[in-house]
């Protein structure tokens, strides 16, 4: 094995931290890894083992900007507190779909809602809540594009990556916000706006990344609902 192997250079920092970690078998170790890591220059050190190791590093340090850190485990939770206007947050969902839209396979009834045009409406809660991620028409589709989108252009073939890519998806258990931090590392994305997962990433700082909906899941509503959380 080459002296330079990135995952053994990850693994000799770990446990120099007291980690007795194997990246290569065991994916559980590959959770929150930096997190283990309490010296400055091993934090470089792993980090630098990372293809685009810089932008995925500004972008994990936004995600934990605006997170909490959930005790035990490590898993960063949207802070509650945090909230933007009506406006802003039209404009994020309106974004959000405008982005993932180029992802939706042809044919799918959202993707003909989004294309004949639609308004967005902040719903309050006297309406009551939105309805389930699981019953939720235009989240469902977005959600499934992305996931799609992302393991189409992922290069899991190169070791290290597949490790980035466990420690992008289990920080928050979101894929919106597991897109906006490997994008940097995707592949054939060159034709897409860099800015296509951020709305996203927005949406779930908010807490509001499953609160919108086609009105009553009617396509022909050509109304989106959008409602801040309970």
């Amino acid at each position: 094995m080459p002296m330079n192997d990135p995952i053994e250079t990850l693994e000799e920092i770990l446990k120099r931290h007291g980690c007795d970690a194997n990246l290569r078998e065991n994916e559980v170790d590959r959770y929150f890894l930096f997190d283990q890591i309490s010296e400055s220059s091993d934090l470089e050190l792993a980090w630098s083992q990372f293809p685009a190791h810089r932008e995925i590093r500004a972008r994990a340090a936004e995600v934990d900007a605006v997170s909490d850190i959930v005790p035990g485990w490590g898993y960063r939770t949207p802070k509650k507190s945090h909230r933007c206007s009506d406006a802003e947050l039209i404009e994020l969902v309106g974004r959000h779909i405008a982005a993932i839209r180029p992802f939706i396979r042809d044919g799918s009834d959202v993707r003909a809602f989004i294309d004949g045009g639609f308004d967005i409406e902040v719903i309050d809660r006297d309406a009551g809540p939105p309805p389930d991620a699981t019953d939720n028409l235009l989240f469902g589709a977005l959600y499934e594009s992305i996931s799609d989108f992302k393991i189409e252009r992922y290069p899991y073939e190169e070791p290290i990556l597949e490790v980035l890519d466990d420690w992008a998806t289990y920080l928050t258990k979101c894929d919106e916000v597991a897109l906006y931090l490997t994008w940097p590392v995707l592949k054939n994305v060159e034709t897409f706006d860099p800015a296509t997962p951020l709305p996203g990433f927005r949406l779930w700082q908010y807490n509001c990344r499953t609160n919108y909906w086609i009105d009553e899941g009617d396509m022909n509503s050509r109304l989106v609902c959008v409602q801040r959380p309970w």
